[in-house]
């Protein structure tokens, strides 16, 4: 945790307002996830002035003990990320001065050269275990839960190629000589337009020993972006730390989950009472099985003073007792293990909480009890909010790193973009360069409730012009039109192939003879598996002889 880091209010004017517009600064706020005082406890509401600090310290803990928490972050990574953006590489055409669809081939290149370098942990992980799905969903998980996340670029010297660095937003801090700083806040040092110029990562020590590293945010030689922090959830315009995801849940997760906690307990402290003697009078009682399988093993008579070993196989399952007491009457404990209530009250508190993170309940209880429209509706709600957030993390994260990317290539001389460089160094030019970078991020499709249904409308959009085939096959299927025309080309052609010996035949005997022929000698589907095994096994009996 933060230490040193605390609310700092700007200079106030005669009206008590703030003088200043321009300095950015962390909004005051003393909410630390608790709806009422003591609500969710803890030793960090004995810190004053951290409630940033106290919402990311809960938020984790949430993550890490409550199974709600964890679930709606691992629902939302999944939904979200997947197994990693991928990039569709769309320049316009019209503002680089080229024909049209003149450079369709020239950005499946790039888009596959990046798939190369992303799907090498060793080239594209600092870390070299990840690749850039992965480094992904660590990048999305961990500003969920913590509000943000630093990323940062670093060259590789042996292959001049962008490797990535995560760092967990709670070690961006702000060290203790900065505390009288106006433009460092939480960390983050920043220019008079709230611009941010680098940041400060927490290494080790406490207090004035505290060792601290300053990333700039831009290259000092090269001015390109290198590190740049990754929101989580939604931020105020003067916020410079972003706020938990589960902020606004921390306390009704944490009382949901004593709920069912004390749930689970009440079931299983009455399946441990199995019975009672019921006595009808005030007279005193026989003890029939008092120590019998706790203390002594032992059964007391109706006197209480003569007892006679008894062992517990003989009273579990059962044992029979005697000598009770007139009055005396064996009955069972037979009260309701479980609490009838919980499920109607876990159901609404979830439900209300789906609502504010702008997830259907269907998706997050995993629960389609509805009808095909009822559905259908959940899924197309759910697709709006993975759009919104993958265009959010393609612009606030993944542009950069593609960026960076995509001069390193040029650099190496193993892309094209004539002009680029050019622009790159004339601030006139940045429509060019943006036309070159412009990119589309998209990820896992959502399999359709009836594709049928769906199929035959996108169909009929795309006859009336309405949509292109290319967003069709992007919504539908997650893939790029012009690449399944070249591979069903490759596809037919080999059906071709394949055919023509048949068609020839035909052609030349006649199509009765060569069909009846064709079925004559069919050889069912079984017997060609094991042909195939056995002769697998002949060609490795053969390898191993040799």
């Amino acid at each position: 945790m933060n230490w040193f880091s605390k609310w700092f209010w700007g200079p106030k004017g005669e009206d008590g307002v703030s003088a200043t517009t321009t300095e950015y600064i962390s909004p005051p706020s003393f909410y630390g996830g608790a709806k009422y005082p003591g609500g969710v406890g803890g030793l960090v509401d004995s810190i004053i002035g951290l409630d940033y600090w106290t919402l990311r310290e809960r938020s984790s803990a949430l993550f890490s003990v409550n199974s709600y928490a964890r679930g709606i972050i691992r629902r939302l990574v999944t939904n979200v990320i997947h197994s990693g953006l991928e990039v569709e590489v769309i320049p316009e055409e019209q503002v680089l001065g080229l024909p049209e669809d003149s450079l369709t081939d020239w950005s499946e290149i790039i888009e596959n050269r990046f798939s190369i370098w992303a799907r090498s942990p060793v080239i594209c992980d600092i870390r070299g275990s990840r690749t850039f799905g992965e480094i992904q969903k660590a990048i999305y998980r961990e500003a969920l839960v913590g509000g943000d996340c630093l990323v940062i670029v670093r060259q590789d010297a042996r292959t001049a190629l962008p490797q990535l660095e995560v760092i967990p937003g709670e070690r961006v801090q702000s060290p203790l000589f900065s505390v009288a700083d106006k433009n460092i806040v939480d960390g983050v040092h920043l220019d008079s337009n709230g611009r941010h110029l680098g940041y400060y990562i927490y290494k080790s020590g406490t207090g004035i020993t505290g060792e601290y590293v300053y990333v700039p945010a831009f290259g000092q030689n090269t001015g390109r972006r290198q590190a740049w922090l990754v929101y989580g959830a939604d931020k105020r315009e003067d916020g410079v730390r972003g706020e938990p995801l589960l902020s606004i849940a921390i306390q009704p997760l944490a009382e949901i989950d004593r709920y069912r906690d004390s749930a689970q307990r009440k079931a299983l402290i009455n399946s441990m009472l199995v019975g009672f003697i019921k006595r009808a009078d005030k007279g005193p009682s026989s003890l029939p099985v008092q120590g019998a399988a706790v203390r002594k093993t032992q059964a007391l008579d109706s006197s209480g003073t003569t007892s006679k070993p008894i062992s517990i196989s003989e009273i579990m399952p059962g044992v029979f007792m005697e000598r009770l007491q007139p009055g005396e009457e064996p009955a069972p404990y037979s009260i309701n293990g479980t609490d009838v209530n919980f499920k109607e009250f876990e159901s609404a508190i979830l439900t209300g909480l789906a609502w504010a993170l702008e997830i259907p309940p269907e998706i997050l209880l995993l629960g389609f009890d509805s009808n095909y429209s009822a559905s259908q509706a959940a899924l197309n709600e759910f697709k709006m909010f993975l759009s919104k957030e993958r265009i959010r993390l393609g612009s606030e994260c993944n542009d950069f790193i593609f960026r960076d990317w995509f001069l390193s290539e040029l650099l190496l001389g193993k892309i094209r973009a004539p002009g680029f460089m050019e622009a790159m160094n004339d601030p006139g030019q940045y429509d060019k360069v943006q036309a070159w970078l412009s990119t589309d991020w998209s990820g896992a499709i959502k399999p359709t409730v009836d594709i049928v249904k769906q199929v035959s409308g996108y169909k009929m959009l795309a006859t009336e012009g309405w949509t292109t085939n290319d967003r069709a096959a992007r919504e539908l299927t997650g893939t790029k039109y012009t690449k399944n025309c070249r591979r069903l080309k490759k596809e037919n052609q080999l059906k071709i192939d394949a055919l023509r010996p048949i068609l020839e035949a035909k052609k030349e005997f006649g199509e009765a003879v060569v069909d009846k022929e064709l079925q004559a000698s069919a050889i069912p589907l079984e017997r060609l598996l094991v042909d195939d095994l056995e002769g697998e096994n002949h060609v490795a009996d053969a390898t191993e002889r040799n």
